[in-house]
């Protein structure tokens, strides 16, 4: 049987900017990683 918990968070100003950075690098990372794949896709 599959259970599930709904969590809701509310954080404060200085979690919320930890948490926006995060995002942040995340995203960098991701497009990063596709320009990474584009070049070498376009090289073969």
């Amino acid at each position: 049987m599959l259970r599930t918990h709904k969590i809701r968070c509310y954080p404060n100003a200085t979690m919320r900017r930890v948490l926006e950075q995060a995002c942040d690098y995340r995203r960098y990372c991701y497009n990063q990683a596709l320009a990474t794949w584009n070049e070498l896709y376009d090289a073969s």
